[in-house]
């Protein structure tokens, strides 16, 4: 994906697919390049945030496993 100096969000609407907010949070090469349209509660983006960190060690273990049982057959 790109990288962006600066990017302007609008994260207060709810995403159509889960962690479309992370990945535009995450295409900003640093803090002052993230500017927000409007103010919203951070308790909303730490939900989206927990819940992409959970998604990926769901995703290691599931990726450990499969290697585990393909080295042991």
């Amino acid at each position: 994906g790109s990288t962006l100096n600066i990017a302007i969000l609008d994260i207060l609407k709810r995403d159509f697919q889960v962690g479309l907010t992370y990945v535009a949070c995450s295409r900003v090469k640093t803090l002052q390049g993230l500017i927000f349209d409007t103010p919203f509660d951070l308790s909303a983006l730490r939900i989206i945030f927990n819940y992409i960190f959970v998604m990926k060690a769901i995703n290691k273990v599931r990726r450990l496993l499969e290697k585990f049982l393909v080295l042991s057959i």
